[in-house]
Parts: structure tokens; sequence; C-alpha cells
């Protein structure tokens, strides 16, 4: 007669320690469930994961959305971080007032890349690759010079920043 192999479900054949894990487990499931149920019956969720989802949407839906020639601003006065929203802005997710624009997206991204920001990674480097890579040679070219003539702009407002 062949020996069965034991079921999955078989506790009590599984070593003491697995049985305690499953144990301390199973504990911590149920009372992350109760607690979260007794928070949803006091009508506030506070700790739970759904609450602080919950009040940072809250939070975003009440403070102001920057707008395009804001962050334009911004971006175009050396700020490291504008300049990536802007340039995704272009790419991907326009602000109000702003288009898509495959060519200023790559533009922007070319800046970010070259402005030597101590913030830049590899994120940028993917960014430029993906963005730039998918233009044609005229269009790169295009875009390359713009890039160039944002630096340029950019660098000149620095300048006069740092003047008494």
């Amino acid at each position: 007669m062949t020996k069965k192999a034991p079921h999955l479900l078989d506790i009590g054949r599984w070593p003491k320690w697995k049985q305690i894990a499953l144990f301390l487990v199973v504990f911590v499931l149920v009372m992350a469930a109760l607690e979260y149920a007794k928070s949803m019956r006091r009508g506030t969720p506070a700790d739970t994961a759904v609450g602080i989802a919950q009040k940072l949407h809250q939070e975003a839906a009440n403070s102001p959305a920057p707008d395009f020639m804001s962050v334009s601003d911004k971006a175009k006065a050396g700020d490291y971080q504008a300049q990536r929203n802007l340039a995704y802005g272009y790419a991907a997710l326009p602000y109000p007032g702003q288009e898509k624009n495959r060519l200023l997206a790559c533009a922007w991204y070319l800046v970010v890349l070259n402005s030597n920001h101590p913030q830049a990674d590899g994120g940028d480097v993917t960014n430029v690759e993906t963005y730039c890579g998918a233009l044609d040679a005229d269009l790169l070219n295009t875009a390359k010079s713009r890039a160039t003539q944002f630096l340029a702009e950019i660098s000149a407002a620095q300048k006069l920043t740092k003047l008494p």
C-alpha cells in the first residue's frame, strides 16, 4: 500500500512553528478587519489606508491646481521639478492652456537633462530616450535647437537673480 502525502489543509501534521505562524497571521488579519469595521462605524476611517487616501484626495481637490503659465515661468527660472512637469504636460497630460506637443516635450526633457540639476537621475535619461527617440531627425534637430534656446534663457535669468 502506498503512503499518501498529507493534505495541505491538514494543519495538525504541520510543524509547530508553521502552526504558530499561521495563527499569528490570521490573528493580525482579524484584528485589522475589526479595527477597520470599528472606524467605519464611527464614520471616520482615520488611520486606515482608505481613510488616508480619502484625506489626500480631499486635500488635493481643495488645493488650487497649478496653471500652465505658473509652471512655465518656474521652469524658465530653472526650477527642476517645474521643468519636468512642463515636459510631461507637453508629452502626456497638459495643464489647462497647454497643448500636447511632442517637439516641446523632447526639448524640455533635454533641458532637464542638460541643466546639471543635482536631482537629475536615470529617469531623466529615460525620458529623453522615450520622447526624443520617437521624433524623426528633422523634429529632433528642431527640439535640440529649442532646448538650447531655453537653456540660454534660463542661464540668463539665473545670472540676473544673483545680481544685487
